[in-house]
């Protein structure tokens, strides 16, 4: 059986010094969200705190979309070893889905003391109230910012010469030139990346804020720590590549402390299509088609946004 996987230029650079300490603090992030984030879901749990129903779907709703995400965006041959890619698609969803709903039982009573408005669209939207105003607003807020933050990184590659300010985000999905399922199967990954990134910067915000007592320090804080990780990683002007991650970071920690966590995501999942989709104005190239998919649904999800709104 052969299996497709997305290669990047960053695989096959060496990394320096600074990158591997970049690559350490990101490491270091995630091991503190995840060791928190157990021991406040399992403190909430234990005293009744939190939105079960709440988390059970966002958990569901993450573990169906990773399983539809492998099914589309593998190569599947009729022998045994079909089997073991399962077993391990169901592994990876499961584990998913479980850390999803671990954050979201630790995050959410935080959440709602400090700042309630902060997730009213978002609990509006998974319970089913997919046209509600609010969440149609926040919804188109947050593609116009992830738009702007997509132009803002083509610009810095542009200034960079072709260098990416980050090469561990918005780098370009091939696969998705392999055909429709593949295509289909990168929107529904960017549906994954954006809530669990989101759910994560949210997280990272709440326990600085309880840390630091400050909310202005906390989300400098914050915009610091994402900048490190983001343009850490990059190659070309170091100065540039860092002005370009802080501006980017600090519009994604504005638009979550005013509009709240839908709008992030919202922002985060056209930032990954836009920039995880080749794109091109040559309608007679041979991938315009799916070139052309990329914005169509950023297009479509806005214009549902402002339909709502």
């Amino acid at each position: 059986t052969t299996e497709i996987y997305p290669l990047s230029l960053h695989d096959a650079l060496p990394i320096c010094s600074g990158q591997r300490i970049v690559q350490v603090l990101g490491s270091l992030v995630f091991l503190a969200t995840l060791a928190s984030g157990a021991l406040l879901a399992r403190h909430n749990t234990r005293l009744g705190r939190g939105d079960r129903r709440g988390a059970a779907r966002v958990a569901l709703f993450l573990f169906f979309v990773e399983m539809l995400v492998w099914a589309l965006g593998t190569h599947h041959v009729p022998e045994y070893w079909e089997i073991n890619l399962l077993y391990m698609a169901l592994a990876k969803a499961a584990y998913f889905a479980g850390l999803m709903w671990m954050l979201y039982l630790a995050l959410e009573p935080l959440v709602r003391r400090e700042w309630p408005r902060t997730l009213i669209s978002w609990n509006r939207l998974i319970s089913g109230r997919i046209g509600d105003s609010l969440a149609g607003a926040h919804v188109l807020i947050g593609a116009v910012v992830g738009t702007f933050i997509t132009l803002l990184a083509d610009v810095t590659m542009l200034a960079n010469h072709g260098a990416r300010g980050s090469t561990d985000f918005g780098n370009p999905f091939l696969p998705v030139l392999l055909g429709g399922r593949h295509a289909a199967s990168q929107l529904l990954y960017s549906v994954d990346f954006a809530v669990s990134n989101s759910m994560s910067i949210l997280f990272v915000l709440v326990v600085l804020r309880l840390m630091l007592r400050n909310t202005i320090v906390a989300a400098a804080a914050s915009v610091l720590i994402w900048t490190l990780i983001v343009s850490g990683t990059g190659s070309g002007n170091i100065a540039l590549n860092t002005l370009s991650g802080a501006l980017g970071a600090a519009l994604l920690i504005l638009v979550l402390m005013r509009h709240g966590l839908l709008a992030l995501v919202s922002s985060a999942f056209v930032f990954y299509v836009l920039s995880g989709f080749p794109v091109t104005t040559d309608l007679s190239s041979w991938y315009a088609g799916t070139s052309l998919l990329a914005p169509l649904v950023v297009l479509g999800l806005a214009g549902i946004g402002f339909r709502n709104a």
